[in-house]
C-alpha cells in the first residue's frame, strides 16, 4: 500500500500521524519512504499536488522510514509483515 497527501498540509498530517504510532504501525508493516530525486510539484487549491512532468520509477530511492527524514518522503509504503500473510 502507498500512500501520500494531495497537498502538502495533508501530505505532513500523515507523516505526523505515522511518526506518532510507528512502533504499533511497525509491528504489522514495513514502513518505507520514497523519494522522487529532481521531483517537482506545482499546487493550487483547485487541483491540490501534481508533479510537473513524468515520474521515472528508476530515480526512486526506498529507505526504511525514518521520522527524522520524513520532511524528504515524498510518499510512504506499506509492506505486510511476512508471518502476518
Amino acid at each position: 500500500m502507498t500512500f501520500f497527501g494531495n497537498t502538502s498540509a495533508k501530505h505532513r498530517l500523515y507523516k505526523i500521524g505515522v511518526s506518532n504510532n510507528l512502533d504499533a504501525i511497525e509491528s504489522c508493516f514495513i514502513i518505507k519512504g520514497g523519494i522522487i530525486r529532481d521531483l517537482r510539484i506545482k499546487e493550487n487549491s483547485k487541483s491540490g499536488k501534481r508533479p510537473d512532468s513524468i515520474i521515472n520509477i528508476e530515480k526512486i530511492e526506498y529507505e526504511i522510514y525514518n521520522p527524522a527524514k520524513s520532511n524528504l518522503y515524498n510518499f510512504i509504503t506499506f509492506e505486510l509483515r511476512s508471518h502476518l500473510k
